[in-house]
C-alpha cells in the first residue's frame, strides 16, 4: 500500500474515532431538560401564544441524532375555545450543528405526530387563531435577525443571532383539527390529516402536500382532500409567494347529489405582511361541468381589509350541469330552456360588504347587467339595480295537460327528486331589495315593455313594491305580497290598468278575442292555500272596470232581440257583433265567488244602469248572471238576459219584460 494511502486512513480513523468520542461525550454530558425553558420561549415568541412541554425532553443518537419533545401545549387567548388551542403528542427534530459554524441554523427534517388542534369563533366574530397568524407574519423575520418589533407581553424575549435558517423537510402526521363557529352555529373536523413538505429555504420555493378527512359535525357529508402546492417564503421581508396550487375533493354523503362528486382547486397567489398586500390570481374552480375562474388582491389598511377583482363563470348549459350533478332537471313548458348560460363580473369588498359591479350574465336569450351588494354577511341582505333586455318567465313554467291544468311537481317527482322546491327553504331566509328593469316582459301570459319593478323580501315574505311597465298600448301600475307561514301562503295584489286595449289583453290571457275596446281597470284582491285551487276559493276584494268603444263578437244582441220580438232579421252580418258604446262595472269576490255590486253600459239602441245581478264561481269556472236591458225608445219594452256557463263561452237566455221588475214574468225568473 502506497504510504500516501497509509496516511488518509490513518486521518480518517482518527477523525472518526474523535466524532465517535465528542458524541459519546455529547450523550453522557447533555442535559436537555436544561434547555426546556430557552425551547419554551423561543417557541412563544415564534407563535404568540404561551407554549409549555409537559413531557420529557430527548437526545438520540441513532440512526440519525435528534431531539425528541413530548406532550407540547399551546394555551388558548381568552375565553375563546375550550382547552388548549392545540397539543402535540410528539416533536422529534435532527439537528445541523455544524451548520451554526457559518452563523446559520439547519436541521434535518422536523417530525410532528398526533397534532390536535381547536379553533374557535365566538358569537362576536372574534377568534383564537388571529394572533398567531401575526406572531408568524412578523416573528420569523425577527429570529433571523432582521428590525425587531416589540415583545408581546407574557412571553419571554428572545432572538437568535443568525441570518438564515433551513429545514430538510416538514411531516405532520395523524392530525385533527376542530373548528367551532359559534357565529353560524357549526362545527367542522378535519381528520387522519398529513402535511409534508420538501427542503425549506428561505428564499427559495418548497414543495407542500396536505391530505385528510374533512367534514361538518352535524352532517353526513364528508370529503376527501389533497392539496398539493410550491411555497416560496422570504422571511426577513415578510413576503411569502405560492404557485401551482392544486386541490381536488372528493365529496360523498346521502345529501349530495347522486351521493357522490368530485371538484378541483387550481391557484396562484402571494402575500406581503410587511405592506399588508395580498392578491390570489389565475384561480379556477370546476365541478360537474362548471368553471368558475376569478382573481382578487387585497391590502389590509389599519386594521381593516379591501380587495377587488373579477369572477368569471365560463359559460355552461345548465340542463347539462344538472344532470351531471344526477339533479333530475325542472319540468318546465320549454324543453329548450336552460340550454345555455354565463357570469362575469368585477367586485370590490370589505369585511361588511361585497359589491359586484358591470355584471354581465345571461341565461338562454336574456341578457342581464347591473349592479348588486352583499352585506352583513352573518344575515346576508342583498341589494341590487339590475337591468335585463328581454324575459320569457313563462317558459320556466311547470307544463299544462290536456286541459291547460299545471302539472304539479309532485305528479313527477319521486321521493328523492331534486327539484326547484329546495330552492324554497334558501328564499324563506332571504333579505334583498333593489329595482329591475326588463326591456320585454312575458309572465303570467302577459306581455309587458319597459317594466321597472321595486322588489324587496325578508324571511318568509315578498314584496313588488312598485311595477309599471307598457302594457297593450296603455300602461300598468301594480304592487304584490307574498307572506309564507307554517299553516299556509297568503297572496295580495293591487293593480290599475290605464287605456287598455281589452282584445290583445284577453288574447294573451285566455286565448280568446271576443271582447275589443279600451279599458280601464283597478283591482285589489287577497287570496290564501297552497294549490291554485285553494287561491280560487279563497279569493277575496273587489274589482272596478270601465270599457269605451267596444265591441263583442260572435253575438249579435240588437238581432236576438228582434228576434225574440218577432221582427224579422233586417240586413244582418255573417259575423254577428255588439256594439259597446260605454260599459262599467264593480265586482266583490268573497270566497271565491264574484258578484256585482254595480252594472252600468249602452250603446246606440240599449242601456242598462245598475239593474244586474248574479254570481261567477272561479274555481268552478261557471257563470250565472242576469241584468236588465232597456231600449233607448220608450215604446219598447225591457229585455231581460241571462247569462250561464263558463266565462270565455257563455250562453245568453233573452226574456221580455212584460211586466214592472217586481212582478218579472217566468222566463224571467228562471235560474235567476
Amino acid at each position: 500500500m502506497k504510504r500516501w494511502h497509509r496516511w488518509a486512513l490513518g486521518v480518517g480513523a482518527v477523525v472518526g474515532l474523535a466524532v465517535a468520542a465528542m458524541l459519546a461525550w455529547v450523550y453522557v454530558s447533555f442535559e436537555p431538560g436544561a434547555y426546556r425553558s430557552r425551547i419554551e420561549a423561543l417557541a412563544s415568541e415564534a407563535v404568540g401564544r404561551q407554549v409549555r412541554i409537559q413531557g420529557p425532553i430527548e437526545l438520540n443518537l441513532l440512526p440519525f441524532p435528534a431531539v425528541v419533545l413530548k406532550t407540547i401545549e399551546i394555551e388558548n387567548p381568552g375565553d375563546i375555545g375550550d382547552g388548549p388551542l392545540a397539543r402535540i403528542k410528539r416533536v422529534a427534530v435532527s439537528p445541523r450543528p455544524l451548520s451554526l459554524m457559518a452563523g446559520r441554523l439547519a436541521v434535518g427534517t422536523v417530525t410532528i405526530s398526533g397534532l390536535q388542534m381547536m379553533l374557535a369563533r365566538n358569537r362576536d366574530g372574534q377568534n383564537n387563531w388571529q394572533g398567531i397568524i401575526d406572531a408568524l407574519a412578523a416573528g420569523p423575520g425577527q429570529a433571523l435577525g432582521a428590525p425587531s418589533a416589540a415583545v408581546r407581553p407574557g412571553v419571554a424575549a428572545s432572538k437568535l443571532p443568525l441570518s438564515s435558517m433551513s429545514v430538510s423537510a416538514l411531516e405532520i402526521n395523524d392530525a385533527r383539527i376542530r373548528y367551532v363557529d359559534g357565529v353560524r352555529g357549526q362545527t367542522w373536523q378535519w381528520r387522519g390529516g398529513h402535511l409534508q413538505t420538501g427542503r425549506m429555504t428561505d428564499g427559495s420555493p418548497f414543495r407542500l402536500e396536505i391530505t385528510g378527512r374533512l367534514r361538518r359535525a352535524d352532517s353526513a357529508v364528508r370529503a376527501e382532500m389533497y392539496l398539493m402546492t410550491r411555497i416560496e417564503p422570504h422571511l426577513a421581508d415578510r413576503f411569502y409567494r405560492f404557485s401551482r396550487l392544486n386541490l381536488n375533493l372528493l365529496i360523498d354523503g346521502s345529501s349530495v347529489p347522486g351521493g357522490m362528486q368530485e371538484a378541483s382547486i387550481s391557484a396562484s397567489g402571494e402575500a406581503d405582511f410587511a405592506a399588508g398586500r395580498y392578491s390570489l390570481s389565475d384561480f379556477l374552480l370546476q365541478s360537474g361541468g362548471l368553471a368558475v375562474a376569478g382573481k382578487i388582491d387585497g391590502k389590509d389598511m389599519a386594521g381593516h381589509t379591501h380587495y377587488n377583482g373579477r369572477l368569471t363563470i365560463k359559460p355552461f348549459s345548465p340542463r347539462s350541469v344538472l344532470q351531471q350533478l344526477r339533479i333530475r332537471p325542472p319540468l318546465i313548458r320549454d324543453s329548450a330552456a336552460l340550454g345555455h348560460a354565463g357570469f362575469d363580473a368585477q367586485f370590490e369588498g370589505n369585511e361588511q360588504r361585497v359589491r359586484f359591479k358591470q355584471i354581465a350574465a345571461q341565461l338562454d336569450e336574456s341578457h342581464l347587467t347591473g349592479t348588486a351588494s352583499i352585506a352583513q354577511f352573518g344575515d346576508p341582505l342583498v341589494r341590487f339595480d339590475l337591468a335585463l333586455d328581454r324575459l320569457d318567465a313563462d317558459r320556466y313554467l311547470p307544463p299544462v295537460d290536456e286541459n291547460g291544468a299545471a302539472v304539479s311537481v309532485e305528479d313527477t317527482a319521486s321521493d328523492d327528486d331534486h327539484g326547484l322546491d329546495q330552492l324554497w327553504p334558501a328564499l324563506d331566509r332571504s333579505r334583498f331589495q333593489g329595482t329591475l328593469r326588463v326591456g320585454y316582459l312575458d309572465a303570467a301570459g302577459l306581455r309587458l315593455a319597459d317594466a321597472e319593478a321595486r322588489l324587496s323580501a325578508r324571511p318568509n315574505e315578498a314584496r313588488i313594491e312598485r311595477l309599471t311597465a307598457a302594457a297593450y298600448n296603455g300602461r300598468l301600475a301594480a304592487s304584490a305580497r307574498i307572506k309564507r307561514s307554517e299553516q299556509t301562503t297568503t297572496y295580495s295584489l293591487n293593480t290599475q290598468w290605464r287605456h287598455i286595449a281589452v282584445g290583445a289583453l284577453l288574447s294573451d290571457l285566455v286565448g280568446v278575442q271576443r271582447l275589443t275596446g279600451l279599458a280601464d281597470i283597478d283591482a285589489q284582491v287577497t287570496t290564501r292555500g297552497r294549490t291554485d285551487a285553494q287561491r280560487l276559493e279563497a279569493l277575496d276584494g273587489t274589482l272596478s272596470a270601465s270599457l269605451t268603444d267596444g265591441r263583442l263578437a260572435g253575438y249579435d244582441l240588437d238581432g236576438a232581440i228582434r228576434g225574440l220580438r218577432g221582427a224579422e232579421a233586417s240586413g244582418q252580418s255573417s259575423a254577428p257583433v255588439t256594439p259597446i258604446k260605454a260599459l262599467a262595472a264593480t265586482v266583490l269576490f268573497e270566497q271565491g265567488i264574484a258578484r256585482t255590486t254595480r252594472m252600468a253600459w249602452q250603446n246606440t239602441r240599449f242601456h242598462g244602469e245598475g239593474e244586474g245581478e248574479g254570481r261567477y264561481a272561479l274555481a268552478d269556472d261557471r257563470l250565472d248572471y242576469r241584468f236588465r236591458i232597456t231600449p233607448r225608445e220608450s215604446a219598447r219594452p225591457p229585455v231581460l238576459m241571462r247569462l250561464t256557463g263558463p266565462l270565455g263561452t257563455p250562453t245568453p237566455e233573452l226574456s221580455v219584460i212584460t211586466t214592472d221588475a217586481s212582478t218579472q214574468s217566468p222566463a224571467a225568473d228562471a235560474g235567476s
